[in-house]
């Protein structure tokens, strides 16, 4: 039986859908699991997605994507949209590329956390020397603009073990932010996870 062949369209970009993002429908089941925006401004907002296949119309439903720059993803809660999906590392999982620095922003509505578990983690280097390629996660952000420098940082992670990785990670207010950086030299597949927006 072949596959199903998925296409996207935005009808706000009327773009074609990047290797950023996995789209999940409310029962769970992954549609796309690769969303394309191609922008000619730093910023986009994809907020309804429609998802076809073969034989007719699957899904239309509202998320709301800002894509900064290469790697930089958002995902704001708001007001009919899912609340909650999946996020990885750009190629995931693939091995990721040299020399990134990459942002993720989860920003919920004022009434609201942000839940993240990490379900792959495979980020070169190791355990509680994270020099190389790592992932810092800060869940103490009261504005998602704020400088990243005046922010506690919850934890420095990398290497091959979800062990090392805190089962759940919740947010004090309502917004998660995760940093993604590698170095020059050698890469890993990279990481996974689920995001959930909660009520506070």
């Amino acid at each position: 039986m072949p596959a199903k062949r998925y296409s996207v369209i935005s009808r706000r970009n009327s773009s074609l859908l990047t290797p950023l993002h996995r789209y999940t429908s409310p029962d769970g089941e992954v549609l796309v699991d690769t969303i394309e925006v191609f922008v000619d401004t730093g910023e986009v907002l994809v907020d309804t997605i429609e998802v076809f296949v073969d034989t007719g119309e699957v899904l239309v439903d509202t998320i709301e994507v800002f894509v900064d720059t290469d790697c930089d993803v958002t995902i704001r809660s708001s007001e009919g949209a899912p609340k909650s999906g999946r996020f990885s590392s750009p190629n995931f999982p693939r091995p990721y590329d040299n020399n990134m620095r990459c942002i993720y922003r989860f920003i919920g509505q004022a009434n609201e956390k942000v839940q993240i578990n990490f379900t792959r983690f495979e980020v070169k280097g190791v355990h509680q020397r994270c020099h190389d390629d790592y992932v810092d996660v800060y869940t103490q952000v009261h504005n998602p603009d704020e400088n990243l420098l005046d922010v506690p940082l919850h934890g420095r992670y990398c290497g091959n073990d979800l062990e090392n990785l805190p089962h759940l990670l919740i947010s004090m207010y309502h917004v998660i932010i995760i940093g993604f950086y590698t170095d020059q030299d050698g890469q890993e597949a990279g990481f996974s996870g689920t995001y959930e927006f909660i009520d506070a």
